[in-house]
């Protein structure tokens, strides 16, 4: 009878040591699991290397564990380097023969120093340094190129805001604006942008005379004419405002 009870008590055991460690071996199994794959149980997606750490298309460092959420904005360009966006009606005179073409559509862009020109169904391109000058009929406005001013000038378009003994010039280029997007605060420009700067000269008493951005350097450019210290001072001549220096263009032609 021992021996039966002894069997039982084994057969017991066994099935005893069945139902209890099996179950925690799965636990363990499923813990380790977890522990090791969590990307693949979360859902999340995990950039492979061979060398621990990878630079990324966007220029960020990556490494194993890095969680890949969304594609990084990509910075453009926006703006524009074109001084009219429309096609206009101009009359362009050659630097080479001083040949007229009259009426033809152009575009002009001040960031490559180009005209662009509807020419025969085709769009011809003409560089600052192959024309003369040239004017926008609609707008009468008048660009002039360092071939009619003096080859030491600038490259580019010479705008004429005031044609006189003492010209007032604006010579056109472009900048970048860079981007100052802040993701914190969801403000700012994404993208860098084109704008268009404006450059005034004088052309005064035969040389060309690039206008100071404040009224005090602008003065000290005029300090051997006591009238027109006098004029910018009691004026409050702003050398950013294209209105105020067209007055002072047209006063210094007086004197």
């Amino acid at each position: 009878m021992n021996n039966c009870h002894s069997g039982e008590y084994h057969k017991t055991r066994s099935q005893s040591n069945h139902s209890i460690f099996h179950p925690i071996v799965i636990i363990w199994v499923l813990l380790i699991s977890i522990v090791l794959f969590p990307a693949t149980l979360l859902g999340q997606k995990v950039v492979p290397s061979t060398q621990g750490t990878v630079k990324d298309p966007f220029g960020e460092f990556v490494n194993l564990s890095t969680k890949i959420t969304e594609m990084p904005y990509q910075k453009g360009l926006k703006g524009s380097g074109y001084l009219y966006e429309d096609w206009m009606l101009a009359d362009v005179v050659m630097a080479k023969d001083r040949k007229v073409f009259r009426d033809l559509m152009v575009k002009v862009d001040v960031r490559h120093n180009l005209l662009e020109i509807q020419y025969n169904d085709e769009i011809k391109l003409l560089n600052a340094g192959q024309a003369l000058s040239f004017t926008v009929k609609s707008e009468q406005d008048t660009f002039l190129t360092r071939n009619a001013l003096n080859p030491d000038f600038p490259d580019g378009f010479f705008q004429v805001l005031y044609n006189g003994e003492t010209a007032l010039l604006n010579h056109y280029m472009t900048d970048i604006k860079p981007a100052n997007y802040n993701v914190a605060l969801d403000v700012g420009n994404k993208d860098d942008e084109i704008i268009i700067v404006n450059q005034y000269y004088f052309i005064f008493q035969g040389v060309l005379l690039p206008v100071e951005n404040t009224r005090k350097k602008l003065i000290k450019q005029f300090d051997s004419n006591d009238q027109i210290i006098d004029y910018i001072r009691d004026r409050k001549i702003n050398p950013k405002n294209e209105e105020d220096l067209v007055n002072l263009a047209t006063y210094i032609n007086t004197i």
